[in-house]
């Protein structure tokens, strides 16, 4: 995976942690390139796919988690991979090609670098969500939730310029819901969190869009989870969230 450099994403990015009122927002807006880099990144992605090993019928393959748009709020993510298997009598998940689910694993381990290895990651962790637009919708209920009027000015920019990147119409979008093994901010207590990956297999783009909002001028851990229950609960948030214990 390549970063494609792009100093509109970089912009929006530092707007969203300028306009920190009550919480601040920590984002990343990053697309990559899915092209074949060097023969050492065509190893890993081979070697990726040839040992992952599948739990669907179809052995090229694998199982994904229950998307946001399935889950009631406060269910957690653990809960909800277990209640995925097609052996639990409960609704069956979606699939995800290896090739794909090695572009969304890249990705990820493209953006955090040496702060997260996600080589490791269950294919139940991601979710395809059922549409653009409900991901656009869950997004900017999110941002609202914490910027209120400010944002109604600003998302028409944040999606244009996004779509201008990626082409939004083409794209399967794709949640992550990591354990606490995988998520770097599991330790820290948030209003809500996301990550979306826009996946364009037409112009092989991955567009990755994470953001937390965390309440300002304090430690994070010291945050009261109860009062973060609370506000998520006011907010009428219903995307996944991590809870830490």
């Amino acid at each position: 995976m390549k970063l494609i450099e792009n100093v509109k994403f970089e912009a929006i990015t530092s707007d969203l942690a300028a306009m920190e009122n009550e919480y601040r927002l920590d984002a990343r807006l990053e697309i990559y390139s899915c092209k074949a880099g060097t023969s050492d990144e065509r190893k890993k992605e081979k070697s990726f796919k040839s040992s992952s090993s599948s739990s669907a019928p179809d052995k090229t393959t694998e199982w994904l988690g229950p998307p946001d748009s399935l889950l009631q709020h406060g269910t957690s993510p653990g809960a909800a991979a277990v209640g995925s298997q097609p052996d639990s009598g409960t609704q069956l998940c979606d699939t995800i090609n290896k090739k794909t689910f090695w572009y969304l694993v890249a990705t990820l381990n493209a953006s955090y670098g040496m702060d997260g290895d996600f080589s490791d990651v269950q294919s139940q962790m991601f979710s395809r969500e059922p549409s653009v637009q409900w991901v656009i919708d869950r997004i900017n209920v999110n941002f609202t939730t914490v910027l209120g009027a400010d944002f109604d000015r600003f998302k028409s920019y944040i999606w244009k310029t996004i779509d201008d990147s990626i082409c939004l119409r083409d794209c399967v979008v794709y949640s992550f819901s990591p354990d606490p093994t995988y998520d770097p901010y599991a330790s820290e207590h948030h209003l809500w969190k996301f990550w979306y990956l826009f996946y364009n297999a037409q112009l092989k783009r991955v567009c990755f869009f994470q953001c937390r909002a965390v309440k300002s001028g304090t430690d994070s851990s010291e945050w009261d989870e109860e009062e973060d229950l609370s506000m998520e609960e006011d907010a009428g948030y219903y995307s996944r969230t991590i809870s830490t214990a």
